[in-house]
């Protein structure tokens, strides 16, 4: 979760994410109810629960071995699944430079490989280690291979001068381009965790507003049981007809 810079507006559902923290933290994951909600549609849903329920507010506290929260709480997690799913539809990392950097990295690798496998034949630079390099396969391997020949190289100055095809410019581009793919990686795992992160905590918003609801609906089937209306009054946080068609939603991180 981000911090807001200052003067930024924060969501309105933020207070209320961070009012149920205790809560959230109290949610196993591993025997929570599913998550396969419409984050938007459930939050409009419990709100509407709660209004329709507020009349009835004293009946329910009259019963003694009901929670009031879960009827007082609903709209609280109403806004914090807001804003968490908020969170994560705009958490969904730019295009990185990555593949950009990688085709850049591999052309220069082979470059920077091709002159070395040649002056290792009279002893420049050792074959083994070439061989090494020339095996690498992915991005990280790429950076590594990278920094192997920039060291090669700084160990063997007179390899890049004069009428080598591969000058001093070649190598220290070498050395930068590694250290940006370094960089991009570790944003990519770091936004990975978080964005992983963020989804745990909100399933555990709404395994907290569907226990909520579950338990509202009990409640009211036994004090409605004679007018039969209890379902209309704590209807389905599930929307049973997409929303929005997915294949227009790029972003969404279901």
């Amino acid at each position: 979760m981000h911090d807001e810079p200052p003067g930024a507006l924060a969501h309105p559902g933020k207070a209320a994410y961070d009012a149920i923290a205790d809560e959230r933290a109290a949610v196993d994951l591993t025997t929570a109810l599913p998550y396969n909600l419409d984050a938007m549609f459930a939050a409009i849903q419990a709100r509407g629960i709660a209004a329709r329920l507020a009349p009835f507010r004293p009946t329910i506290a009259s019963l003694p071995v009901f929670d009031l929260g879960h009827l007082d709480r609903l709209p609280l997690y109403a806004s914090a699944l807001e804003f968490v799913h908020s969170e994560i539809v705009c958490h969904v990392a730019p295009v990185r430079r990555l593949p950009e950097l990688a085709n850049e990295g591999y052309a220069l690798r082979t470059l920077l490989l091709g002159h070395a496998d040649l002056l290792s034949l009279k002893g420049g630079f050792p074959a083994d280690v070439l061989a090494r390099v020339r095996r690498g396969t992915g991005y990280i391997d790429l950076i590594e291979d990278l920094n192997v020949l920039v060291v090669l190289y700084g160990q063997r100055p007179d390899a890049s001068i004069g009428g080598s095809p591969v000058g001093p410019g070649d190598v220290e581009r070498a050395h930068a381009l590694a250290r940006q793919m370094s960089e991009e990686l570790g944003d990519e795992h770091a936004a990975v965790a978080s964005h992983r992160q963020l989804l745990q905590e909100r399933h555990k918003v709404a395994h907290l507003l569907l226990t909520a609801t579950g338990q509202l609906r009990r409640v009211m089937a036994f004090l409605r049981f004679d007018e039969g209306d209890a379902d209309a009054l704590v209807p389905s946080l599930h929307v049973t007809t997409k929303r929005r068609r997915r294949s227009a939603r790029s972003a969404d991180p279901d």
